[in-house]
């Protein structure tokens, strides 16, 4: 550090603070961010549900599976977020999985309050918190209703965003911001202390070599001008 210019030391000690206060608020508000963008995220993982159910229990003739299958993983690649869409079938008393956009997620057999909500024509979600992860997975089912009876459900699984993913998201973010502050700020105080202290200071020491040579006088008139 000894060997930057002053107006660069000054820069980088202001940019260093006002990283750290930046830091010091997102860890601060970080948990009330991470709760309302888990709030949007439910929000459109039902909607998602809610749609496709809608359009199944609409369609005149049952979806075959192929059809379901492409018709799950298109609306799936929507948003990143959304892990999987699954649609069951009620049949012999009990839902049964019919196709899922991601193959890979395991099948979990519906609890019992999820049954009963569904089949009284509810809609009903879950929270998993994932083993040895810092992250949980939304699941929210809506009915699938056609004539007036439980035909099946959607489901939509939806990764949540954690406060931990929300707050590193943002100092990636936050890192640019401070590299283009360091920036503006040493250009800003460069001239600032070019017209405050490089220029006089540079004239203070022409008119002392001018006093060494004995003329005092030019040195003297050159310091008025």
């Amino acid at each position: 550090m000894k060997y930057f210019p002053l107006h660069i030391k000054t820069a980088l000690l202001a940019s260093l603070v006002s990283f750290v206060v930046l830091i010091v608020g997102l860890l601060v508000v970080s948990a009330s961010v991470a709760k309302q963008i888990q709030a949007e995220q439910k929000e459109l993982a039902a909607l998602q549900a809610e749609n496709l159910a809608e359009q199944l229990s609409a369609a005149q003739n049952r979806f075959n599976e192929e059809g379901l299958q492409n018709l799950a993983n298109i609306l799936s690649g929507s948003r990143p977020n959304l892990v999987t869409l699954r649609v069951w079938n009620f049949e012999n008393g009990k839902f049964v999985e019919t196709v899922a956009s991601d193959d890979s997620m395991p099948v979990e057999d519906l609890d019992e309050s999820v049954s009963n909500a569904l089949l009284k024509g509810v809609g009903s979600s879950t929270v998993n918190v994932l083993p040895n992860k810092d992250d949980s997975l939304f699941r929210v089912f809506s009915p699938i209703v056609r004539d007036g009876q439980i035909t099946g459900a959607v489901e939509a699984v939806e990764r949540l965003d954690t406060i931990s993913s929300i707050t590193f998201r943002y100092i990636a973010k936050l890192s640019w911001v401070t590299l283009l502050t360091v920036f503006f700020m040493s250009a800003a105080f460069y001239l600032l202390f070019q017209r405050l202290f490089y220029q006089p200071l540079g004239r203070l020491l022409a008119a002392m070599d001018e006093a060494k040579t004995g003329n005092l006088t030019v040195a003297v008139s050159e310091q008025k001008k």
